[in-house]
């Protein structure tokens, strides 16, 4: 019988769902901006976590529809375990985060810094990775140190895009823009989580705690982007009454 804890953890999707429509009903606000990756990237959330689904359903019933469909194209290992498609998001996660702010930096100092620090991620996720190219089996263990290695570049990242708002003429109005309500979710997930990767151990964190850390992260920054998303559209259309 499936407990609380399973539920809290699924009830993270409905958030990711809900922030994804949001995104896509804003769009025209932000989509010339480099806040426009975002829109992509969160319907590819959405796909990540329905694909993450197909261990439940296999346990639930191994010969339904959908896992007769998958097992046409996919080992029934990576029906059956979903670290895989978990460790494909981190990866590709972390790239969007430093890219995103790098596009943000750009005609600043900071832009090359930032490049050097997608130059690190990739180097640590080559080395946390490499020996998939031994034994493709062990793309299906749990891997800590890209994901270790992609907080703290995003963190700088973060700090290094902010203190290029602090020199700007419009830092009294940057609470209203989408950067910031981004930045902000940003931070809050990888601030509280990066213990969890880190210290995990030794802080003797039980399942319950990590899942209820993990759901109130993810609640809290997918719910300060549905702000930003929600702020920039209003903004954009107060602007654009004011021109007209």
């Amino acid at each position: 019988m499936l407990d609380f804890d399973f539920y809290l953890k699924r009830s993270i999707f409905l958030v990711e769902i809900i922030c994804a429509v949001i995104a896509l009903l804003t769009y025209k606000y932000y989509k010339k901006t480099p806040s426009k990756i975002f829109m992509p990237f969160l319907w590819f959330v959405v796909i990540i976590e329905i694909i993450a689904l197909l261990p439940i359903i296999f346990v639930i019933n191994e010969n339904s529809l959908i896992i007769d469909f998958f097992k046409v194209f996919m080992p029934e290992k990576m029906i059956r375990l979903n670290f895989w498609i978990y460790n494909i998001y981190s990866i590709i996660s972390f790239f969007i985060f430093l890219f995103f702010y790098w596009l943000l930096t750009k005609g600043t100092n900071h832009n090359k810094y930032i490049f050097f620090l997608i130059v690190i991620y990739l180097i640590a996720v080559i080395i946390d990775h490499k020996d998939h190219f031994i034994d493709i089996s062990n793309f299906f263990k749990r891997r800590t140190m890209h994901k270790i290695a992609g907080v703290l570049c995003t963190l700088v990242a973060a700090f290094m895009y902010l203190q290029t708002v602090f020199k700007r003429d419009d830092i009294f109005t940057f609470h209203k823009t989408l950067p910031f309500w981004i930045t902000v979710g940003l931070l809050f997930f990888n601030l509280v989580t990066i213990p969890i990767f880190i210290f995990a151990q030794q802080l003797n964190f039980s399942k319950p705690i990590y899942i209820y850390i993990l759901t109130l992260s993810n609640y809290i920054m997918y719910g300060s982007f549905i702000i930003g998303f929600i702020k920039n559209a209003r903004l954009q259309k107060q602007n654009s009454s004011l021109t007209n």
